[in-house]
């Protein structure tokens, strides 16, 4: 009988079991995952930084002086803005060498006519990776200093913003001015807004703060917002006028319905001056008859005496008929005044 033969294999569990004390395999496998926990970590806040610092901006900053002997104060004036400007966006600032290298001009007035050129400033641009160049100039007067500066846009080829200062006093006044300045430049421009004006009164002329803009139906031009005074007249017709509260980048709508601007009446006016003028009259009158009812009587006899007694006693009764004329057609006149005043005078009907 042969004897069992048996088997030297030993599976890969159990070699693994034998080789390692109990516990190691699931330590293993918690470092291997912390581990893969700190790297997903990493790389999400390298792909968090990365756009942050593919997205921020690259600007760059000239300022020329108006002739060779002012550069040192163009210099100077250039590190002043390009602090505020660092201070203001936090962008990055390419470097005036760099800058001055790139265009590749030796006198200040062939870099004026590059700084000018948005072609010239859009190739500078390029090279050095900015996309907004702030340029300027500054020239020196006796105890007097005069600078520009302006915020180029290289993918528009626009000027966002210009700004020009005269700065009368000493250096740190000037450093105070370019200060400012520079921060006018990266103010934000309130989007305007317009106001629409239509009438059922066609061909109605429009005003808009005092300054005739066309007649109806039109749109205004652009409004910075906040109140405007509009006004909308047309001869023969009462004139209407209102504040009107223009918002950001919005459009007001005025649709004025005919009573709006109603048909000025003439017949209001010639009752209140003529009244007026009647008043007028009978006043002179009716003073004239009571002054000469009031004087002395200068008969020789009873009978005169008598005769001047009536003549004077019917002039008073004149009078009196005469003055209360007057005070009833002043009366009317005044109210006819009050209650046509806008057909009389042609007054704005106004809305505020």
């Amino acid at each position: 009988m042969r004897p069992t033969r048996h088997s030297s294999r030993v599976s890969f569990a159990d070699s693994t079991a034998g080789a390692h004390p109990r516990g190691a395999a699931p330590l293993r496998v918690r470092m291997t995952a912390r581990l893969g926990v700190l790297v997903g970590c990493a790389l999400g806040l390298l792909a968090a930084a990365a756009p942050a610092r593919a997205d921020k901006q690259r600007m760059a900053v000239l300022i020329l002086g108006a002739s060779p002997h002012e550069m040192d104060i163009a210099d100077n004036v250039t590190e002043v803005v390009i602090a505020r400007v660092v201070q203001k966006t936090a962008a990055e600032i390419a470097g005036t060498p760099e800058f001055r290298r790139r265009l590749g001009l030796e006198t200040p007035r062939q870099a004026d006519g590059c700084l000018e050129n948005p072609t010239c400033l859009g190739r500078v641009a390029v090279a050095l990776g900015v996309t907004r160049i702030v340029t300027g100039s500054v020239s020196e007067r006796p105890k007097q200093y005069l600078f520009n500066l302006a915020l180029h846009d290289i993918q528009t080829e626009k000027v966002l913003q210009r700004v020009f200062r005269v700065v009368d006093g000493s250096v740190p006044d000037l450093v105070r001015a370019v200060q400012d300045a520079t921060d006018e430049l990266f103010e934000r421009k309130p989007i305007p807004g317009h106001v629409r004006v239509t009438s059922a009164v066609p061909a109605a002329r429009v005003s808009v703060d005092e300054a005739y803009v066309g007649t109806t139906p039109l749109v205004s031009g652009s409004l910075l917002p906040g109140k405007h005074l509009v006004r909308v007249d047309k001869p023969g017709h009462l004139a209407w006028s209102s504040d009107v509260d223009v918002p950001l980048a919005s459009t007001v709508e005025i649709n004025l319905p005919a009573d709006s601007l109603p048909e000025r009446k003439s017949v209001p006016a010639i009752m209140a001056y003529g009244s007026g003028a009647g008043a007028l009259l009978c006043l002179i009158a009716g003073t004239t008859f009571g002054i000469l009812a009031q004087r002395e009587s200068i008969a020789a006899n009873r009978q005169e005496a008598q005769d001047d007694f009536e003549q004077r006693l019917r002039m008073g009764t004149a009078a009196d008929a005469l003055l209360a004329s007057a005070a009833a057609l002043s009366i009317g006149s005044a109210l006819v005044f009050w209650l046509y005043r806008d057909h009389i005078f042609e007054t704005d009907r106004t809305r505020r």
